[in-house]
Parts: C-alpha cells; sequence; structure tokens
C-alpha cells in the first residue's frame, strides 16, 4: 500500500515520496492521517494514504479544497421551515396547490417572505439560490390577489385602460427570458393546482404577432422581461394603469443593466413593491432603503452562504515555465475540466466560462476529446444562440441520466434562471472565475439545490488563484 511523506509550502505541492509498505507497519500510537485525492501541478491524480510529518494536510488535498468556498451555512441551518403553510395564514387552496406542487411545508425563506407579502407591504426578500424565493413571493401573491377578487366579484378596473391592451393586476419582472418562463410555469402550476390566476408571460423570445394573441383578455399576472416591457408599453399593447403589484426578481441584475433604465416605466407607479436577490450588495440595500422608507428587509439564512450541501474543490492551473502549449493555462484547465467530469460519472454538470467565445473554446476541448460523442453529451448555453436552441438544451439537459450524461457549457445566462424543472445538477465547474464574484454563489449554487447534496469544482490560475482562496 502506498504511504507517502510529505513536503508541502502554501503555494502547492513541493515534493511528494512514496514508500511500499504494510499497513500492519504503521504505528498504532499516530496512525495513518486519512485517505486523500491530490491533484498536483502536473495535473497527474494520485491516490495515496498519507503519512504527515506536520498536521497539515497538502493544500490542494480534498479535504483542504473545501477553504476555497465560501462561508457555509451553520450546521442547524435547516432548509424548511418549522411553520406550516396554515400557521403561516395561507388559504386552503394555496395550501393544496402547493401540496401538489410537492411543497408540503414551507421553506424557511417562504416563512419569512409570507407575511409581509400577503399584508401588502413593500418588501425585500433575499437569500441563497434554490431556497424557493419564487414560491415565496407568488403564493402569497396570488392568495392575496384571490381574495381581493372574492371579496368584491364585481370589481371594476382600478383605472380605464387603452381598448384592447392587456392591463395586469401584478406585474413581475425577470432580467432573462428563461427565468420569465420558470416564474411563469410556477404561476400555471399554481393555478392548476387550485390557486386560479391569469398568467401571461411575454419575453424577447417570443415573436411579436405571438404577443399579442397572448396579452388579449384579461391578466392577474404578467411575467415579463425589461426590454419587452418597455416595447409593449410603447405600442400600447400592455398597460400598468391597472397594476396594484410589481415584484423585481434579480433586482440586483435588473438595477445594473444599463443603469436601470429598463425599468423607469416603473418609478411613478402607485403600486407595492416587492424586490428579490439572491445576493445583496450593500449599496443596492441602501438605496432601496432610501427610496422605500417602509420596506420590510427579509434576509433569509442562507444569504452569502454556499448552499450547506455543496462540496466546493479548487484546482490550481497555474502553468510553469516549460511552454508547454501557445496556451499553458487553457490547456490545463482543459484537463482539470475532464478530471472533474470523470470523477462519479455525473449525469448533469455545468461548466460556467465569462464569455460567449469561452463558452465555444471549452464546448470544442470538450467535443475533440471525445470525437464520437460516446462518454458524454457536449451543449451550449448562451444569448448567442436562438431562443428555440437553448430551449432545446434545456430539455436534453433535464433528460440527462449517468448512462446517457450531458454537460452544458454556459455563460451566467445559466446562473440567472435556467429551469431544469427540478432536476438535480451533480456538479458545476467554474471554467473561469466571474467577473463580479456575487455570480460566483449564483454559479455554484446551480448545485445543492433544495436541501440536496452537490459539488463545484474551481478552475483558477494567477491572479484569479487569491481570489478562489477566499
Amino acid at each position: 500500500m502506498g504511504v507517502g511523506l510529505v513536503q508541502k509550502d502554501y503555494c502547492g505541492i513541493k515534493s511528494i515520496h512514496l514508500i511500499d509498505i504494510c499497513t500492519s507497519d504503521l504505528p498504532g500510537t499516530r496512525g495513518v492521517a486519512g485517505h486523500y485525492e491530490l491533484i498536483v501541478p502536473e495535473m497527474w491524480r494520485v491516490t495515496i494514504w498519507v503519512w504527515l510529518v506536520r498536521p497539515a494536510a497538502p493544500l490542494l488535498c480534498k479535504r483542504t479544497q473545501r477553504r476555497a468556498a465560501p462561508k457555509a451555512a451553520p450546521t442547524d441551518h435547516a432548509f424548511a421551515s418549522r411553520k406550516s403553510w396554515e400557521d403561516l395564514g395561507a388559504p386552503r387552496e394555496a395550501v393544496r396547490a402547493v401540496a401538489r406542487r410537492g411543497f408540503p411545508a414551507p421553506t424557511r425563506c417562504q416563512a419569512l417572505a409570507y407575511g409581509a407579502i400577503a399584508g401588502g407591504r413593500d418588501a425585500l426578500v433575499a437569500d441563497q439560490t434554490g431556497s424557493g424565493k419564487t414560491l415565496a413571493y407568488l403564493l402569497p401573491l396570488v392568495s392575496r390577489l384571490r381574495a381581493a377578487e372574492e371579496r368584491s366579484p364585481e370589481r371594476p378596473s382600478p383605472a380605464p385602460r387603452p381598448r384592447g391592451a392587456c392591463a395586469p393586476r401584478a406585474v413581475v419582472v425577470a432580467p432573462t427570458a428563461e427565468l420569465a418562463a420558470q416564474i411563469g410555469g410556477v404561476a400555471r402550476e399554481l393555478s392548476d393546482g387550485g390557486l386560479r390566476c391569469r398568467v401571461r408571460v411575454a419575453t424577447a423570445a417570443r415573436a411579436a404577432a405571438r404577443d399579442a394573441a397572448t396579452l388579449r383578455g384579461a391578466c392577474d399576472v404578467l411575467v415579463i422581461t425589461p426590454g419587452r416591457l418597455e416595447r409593449l408599453l410603447g405600442d400600447g399593447t400592455v398597460s400598468l394603469r391597472a397594476a396594484t403589484d410589481v415584484v423585481l426578481d434579480e433586482v440586483d441584475g435588473l438595477a445594473l443593466a444599463d443603469g436601470g433604465a429598463a425599468l423607469a416605466p416603473l418609478r411613478d407607479l402607485e403600486a407595492r413593491f416587492v424586490f428579490v436577490t439572491a445576493t445583496l450588495p450593500r449599496t443596492l440595500e441602501k438605496t432601496l432603503r432610501a427610496e422605500f422608507p417602509g420596506l420590510e428587509v427579509l434576509k433569509g439564512p442562507g444569504l452569502h452562504r454556499a448552499p450547506p450541501g455543496l462540496d466546493v474543490r479548487l484546482v490550481d492551473c497555474t502553468p510553469d515555465a516549460s511552454g508547454e502549449s501557445p496556451d499553458p493555462t487553457f490547456s490545463r484547465k482543459a484537463r482539470a475540466l475532464l478530471t472533474a467530469l470523470g470523477a462519479g460519472a455525473p449525469a448533469r454538470a455545468l461548466v460556467f466560462c465569462n464569455t460567449i467565445e469561452g463558452c465555444r473554446r471549452a464546448e470544442n476541448a470538450l467535443r475533440r476529446a471525445d470525437r464520437r460523442g460516446r462518454a458524454r453529451r457536449v451543449l451550449a448555453f448562451h444569448s448567442a444562440l436562438a431562443p428555440d436552441k437553448r430551449r432545446a438544451a434545456e430539455d436534453l439537459f433535464r433528460g440527462a441520466s449517468r448512462d446517457a450524461p450531458v454537460v452544458l457549457v454556459c455563460t451566467d445566462r445559466a446562473a440567472r434562471g435556467a429551469d431544469f424543472g427540478g432536476e438535480a445538477v451533480d456538479v458545476v465547474v467554474l471554467f473561469d472565475w466571474p467577473r463580479d464574484p456575487n455570480e460566483f454563489l449564483r454559479r455554484v449554487g446551480r448545485a445543492a439545490r433544495g436541501g440536496r447534496a452537490g459539488a463545484a469544482v474551481v478552475l483558477a490560475a494567477g491572479a484569479t488563484l487569491p481570489l478562489a482562496r477566499r
């Protein structure tokens, strides 16, 4: 059995000396330190039993790689709340609707948000990805709209609207077509489950003629992207005169896009506002508090933490001075990517790159390594693809299995709302370190959602290595 005598410094593994020895010869008083899987600078993969000279382990072994993750949620963090939907005051039809969706009890985020939104108060809901934020605002919002309609069954329109225009009672704005479609799907499932509401979805991914046909008639909830909202308000297809509630999902992204110009039509509305986010920069919180003095800030227990079931591993891909290839960093990352995808045979893997060109390079590297496509199917997901191709990639990713694994090479578009139908993502690989550090949690949070276990592998080199180690 291999026993390693390890010397190390804090820049990586300095040297490994292997000795063949029987386990019976090991001193029982000190024992064997543990079983480690080492990823050394030459990208060789070695599994050994390690006999430690000092109580520290090599920097890039599995046990210390977890130091690269952000502060994990405390061990007593429970995904589900101790309260029931009935405890929160949810009506019977709402309880039945969520039970049919597989949520017999609320998550902690949902329990935290229910009272403020059901009570019609301005609220900011912030919690980690996968905590159930969509249902956290949709369920109390639709329940309140239903209750208002039942109290006034012949309720007149709050304000006149242009002839033929869609005048929703609630507007949900989402930054991407994928997230808008996902929100609309959840709202329709609630309606089909008994919490009746008329839902419309309008995005740039849909044809204008289709929008015109879809947006006719009465509407309770309109889910829309910012660009589409601006255009449909301009041509009179949509009117906000009847809107009593506005939800800005992924508000941090909406506020940053074009300086928030696309949200200008919403600023003067006399409506209740709900802001939803998985990351909450201090400047954004300060701005919202200033503009909405009565805002209830509801921060979930997992905010700015990695999901409890997530195992984050760091791989140092910094090249040496050997000049092994024209782009040694990319070559090392490509080899590390193949290693990560080969470990544990993941059925679904997401590979995040910062740019479309980076996605294409990573995709080509995976295809060259498996030219016949026997190991896995490789798909792309970014804004350069037509909407129907992105939807097809989502469908194939949802249908993946260990016998037919799928790798989705994507930009941050997949970190904000790609709909995988509740299917677990086994591993997330950060091929590029995100330009915005807040996107780190969004990327790795695509795994280990809903209390599941998952893994994230961070490939870092050069100047990004210290950032990843934090």
